[in-house]
C-alpha cells in the first residue's frame, strides 16, 4: 500500500478500480481509496491509498522500487496529478506481505453469515470492497450489526 498526496484529484467515486497490467497499463496496484472521503477527517484530505494485492513481484525489486512504481501508475492514471517532489508526494509505503489474497477474475468470496448468532468478519468474507483494511473493517461492522 503506497499513501500518496494529491489535495486537487478528485473522482466520482472514492474507490478506483485502476486498469491492469492485461489492458496495457503497468503499475502493481489494483485500487486507489480517497481517505479524505471514506474517513471523512482534515487530516486525510487530500490522501489516497493505492493497493497492490498479492504484490510479490512488484516487490521482488524492494520495497523503494515498488513504491516508485506505485507512484508512476499513480502519475500515469491521472495525468497532471501526484506532482511534486516524489518525497511530498510519497507520504508513506508499507508492506503487508500476508495481508491480502490475490484478487482474481471470478473470485467467489464466503458470505458472513456462518450460522445464527455467529457472523465472521474480514477482508476475504463477501463485500463491495477488496482485500483491503477498509473491506475488513466495513465487514466487522457489519457482522457487529447483523448480531444485534
Amino acid at each position: 500500500t503506497a499513501y500518496l498526496r494529491d489535495p486537487t484529484l478528485r473522482t466520482p467515486q472514492p474507490m478506483v478500480l485502476l486498469p491492469s497490467p492485461s489492458h496495457g497499463v503497468p503499475g502493481p496496484a489494483q485500487f486507489a481509496f480517497d481517505l479524505g472521503v471514506l474517513q471523512a477527517d482534515a487530516a486525510s484530505a487530500g490522501l489516497w491509498a493505492w493497493v497492490a494485492s498479492s504484490a510479490a513481484p512488484a516487490l521482488a525489486d524492494g520495497l523503494h522500487a515498488c513504491g516508485q512504481a506505485l507512484l508512476g501508475q499513480a502519475r500515469d492514471a491521472f495525468p497532471g496529478h501526484f506532482a511534486g517532489p516524489d518525497a511530498q508526494v510519497l507520504v508513506h509505503l508499507a508492506a503487508e506481505r500476508r495481508a491480502t489474497f490475490a484478487c482474481t477474475p471470478a473470485l467467489q468470496r464466503p458470505p458472513g453469515g456462518i450460522a445464527p448468532g455467529l457472523a465472521a468478519a474480514g477482508d476475504y468474507i463477501d463485500g463491495p470492497y477488496p482485500a483491503t483494511l477498509e473491506g475488513a473493517v466495513r465487514s466487522g461492522l457489519a457482522a457487529a450489526q447483523a448480531l444485534d
